[in-house]
């Protein structure tokens, strides 16, 4: 039986929903949950010294990001209203989990703690680079989920560039090593244009599907002929870095949307924790 540790940044508007539909999914599929670690570490985005918040208003536009905080606050009050647990370590509790919270993939309280517990292998979604010492104390490794069709569109906001470029919208479940959004390939899948009509959308197919993605990628970490592997028509590498005013303009010059006003039903869905 495969022994597996959650390893998440304290993320309530995404992640809590998502492992909250994962983690009885898993169980249910015959994996041992050892462990569910958090940490709180956050990082910036684009200017160091620029507040997160302010970032976004100047890159998505004051409305898109007034609609983003009315998504987060729908999304949590169907959690409140729907009983599930507000925390991660409520979330462990309920599943009879041990729970951690670190700083950072760097603690070295962290390192211990894997090193401790020796699993088979650790889900992840966190915003950091992980060590190498952190991602060799599991058996088989590390598995991530970025949105995008590696080897296209490393990095930041895959949406919004796979968007500009006309790319296929998809999602890549990946082992992990010290590079970002590298190593192998597990399993892949595409999104329809309907859904991917916003980023928001997108985003909420993608942690949707999380479970059964997931249960496919812990498969063929241990089975690579279980792997499923999209083939995009250019498998050239690209990596993107935060988009600036330019990247943006082409991005809703092109058509592109952040979040549109239905998205906040999805944001109801999204907290109730409903299929």
């Amino acid at each position: 039986m495969t022994r597996l540790i959650i390893l998440c940044a304290d993320d309530t508007v995404w992640a809590l929903p998502c492992w909250i539909r994962t983690i009885p999914k898993l169980k249910d599929s015959g994996f041992t949950i050892a462990g569910l670690a958090t940490t709180s570490y956050s990082p910036s985005i684009g200017r160091s010294d620029t507040p997160a918040y302010l970032w976004y208003i100047s890159r998505f536009g004051l409305w898109n990001f007034l609609k983003m905080v009315g998504f987060a606050l729908v999304s949590r009050m169907a959690s409140i209203l729907h009983g599930n647990p507000q925390s991660f370590k409520k979330l462990a509790s309920f599943h009879s989990i041990p729970f951690h919270a670190f700083g950072s993939v760097k603690d070295l309280d962290m390192l211990s703690y894997f090193q401790n517990e020796s699993p088979d292998v650790v889900a992840i979604m966190v915003p950091e680079i992980i060590p190498v010492a952190l991602i060799e104390a599991s058996r088989f490794g590390m598995i991530n989920q970025h949105p995008s069709l590696l080897p296209r569109n490393k990095g930041l906001f895959p949406y919004i560039y796979a968007f500009t470029k006309q790319e296929q919208q998809g999602v890549t479940l990946h082992s992990i090593d010290q590079r970002i959004d590298e190593g192998e390939i597990l399993y892949q899948y595409k999104l329809d244009s309907h859904q991917a009509s916003s980023m928001v959308q997108a985003h909420y197919e993608i942690m949707h599907a999380f479970p059964e993605a997931l249960i496919c990628a812990l498969d063929g970490l241990v089975n690579p002929s279980a792997r499923n592997v999209f083939t995009a028509s250019s498998k050239e590498p690209t990596y993107n870095r935060a988009p600036n005013e330019k990247v943006m303009k082409s991005f809703f010059d092109s058509g592109g949307r952040i979040i549109g006003l239905e998205d906040l039903i999805r944001a109801w869905r999204n907290g109730s924790g409903s299929e």
